[in-house]
């Protein structure tokens, strides 16, 4: 529990809780629409797919020692205040992205073997889907910052 506690204090570190928000009332207002019921498949080629894009990102962000040594020299003020690497910066998205989708992959798999319907547990793993999908955006467009700056 400690390190998930790490992870999620580092997360609010780099977005804040205004930049959590800004990606999670979208997510929640977009589960709200009507949709069709079974979101297992969809969703599970969806994440296939979004797992595959973040891996290749952090190929291509960790291959080279320099692009690397790049990050790590950059630094920026993130939204604690707190002076940081854009290696950090870029580090805990990742992680804090793939941390989600592991979250979403357990629970559609949850909701399939033990085949739960209920419309709350649909709603909120769909805003989850959601929130998972705008926070790899944002990563897609901070290492494109990144790649082109370098």
């Amino acid at each position: 529990m400690n390190k998930i506690y790490f992870l999620m204090k580092h997360v609010k570190d780099i977005y804040g809780s205004k930049g959590v928000l800004k990606f999670l009332i979208p997510s929640v207002l977009i589960s709200l629409i009507p949709r069709e019921n079974d979101i297992f498949e969809a969703a599970t080629s969806l994440f296939t797919a979004l797992i595959v894009v973040e891996i290749a990102f952090v190929a291509i962000f960790y291959s080279g020692s320099e692009g690397v040594k790049k990050a790590k020299e950059k630094s920026m003020v993130n939204f604690a205040g707190e002076k940081s690497s854009f290696y950090h910066y870029l580090l805990i998205k990742n992680y804090h992205s793939l941390f989600i989708k592991f979250i979403v992959l357990f629970l559609l798999f949850l909701m399939k073997i033990y085949n739960i319907n209920l419309i709350g547990y649909n709603s909120f793993i769909f805003s989850l889907i959601i929130y998972s999908v705008l926070v790899t955006l944002d990563l897609m467009i901070s290492m494109y910052y990144f790649l082109w700056g370098s």
